[in-house]
């Protein structure tokens, strides 16, 4: 797509952990005889970004774009400024180790996430323990007693099934269709 750069305004936005910042350019733009504006930050796409920052007014460039499937939106991926190759991003390695993050990646490993998942099956089965213990309940039960039980819910949860149980799944339907 080919533009004409009417405008290009820079800010530093906290970014959400609270740790900092990052910059975002606002892009006022004319394309077929359009004014538009794209916003553009700094983390998700540098070349572009930066191509961008210092940019002028008045500037023509051919942008690639291409929709992302998460938003929705059209992301630039590329400049192609006076016939020469497009910018393109450097692409984080997509296939990473076991246990290593990809570099920009912000999903969590799989120790991360078992981890992740034992805190959830200990804090539900923490409040099922109380809600079981408080039903008809004259005095609270202690904390003894609490955690006695939410260590029994957490037991069952990660014990193996049965073998009678496992056979009974792999079992076919005897009644036939």
């Amino acid at each position: 797509m080919q533009i004409e750069i009417v405008d290009v305004v820079r800010e530093d936005k906290p970014s959400s952990n609270g740790k900092g910042t990052y910059g975002q350019l606002t892009v006022t733009y004319r394309s077929n005889g359009k004014i538009a504006e794209k916003k553009l930050m700094s983390f998700t796409n540098p070349t572009v970004f930066k191509y961008f920052e210092t940019a002028k007014k008045g500037d023509s460039v051919d942008v690639t774009s291409v929709k992302n499937e998460k938003t929705g939106y059209w992301d630039w991926t590329g400049i192609n400024q006076g016939g020469a190759a497009p910018a393109t991003p450097n692409t984080p390695n997509t296939a990473p180790s076991s246990g290593t993050r990809v570099t920009g990646s912000n999903y969590e490993t799989k120790e991360e996430r078992a981890v992740r998942q034992r805190y959830i099956i200990r804090q539900s089965s923490l409040s099922n323990a109380i809600e079981v213990l408080t039903v008809g309940a004259k005095t609270p039960p202690t904390e003894e007693a609490v955690f006695s039980l939410a260590e029994k819910f957490i037991s069952f949860v990660f014990q193996a099934p049965s073998a009678i149980d496992m056979l009974v799944d792999e079992m076919d339907s005897d009644i036939p269709y």
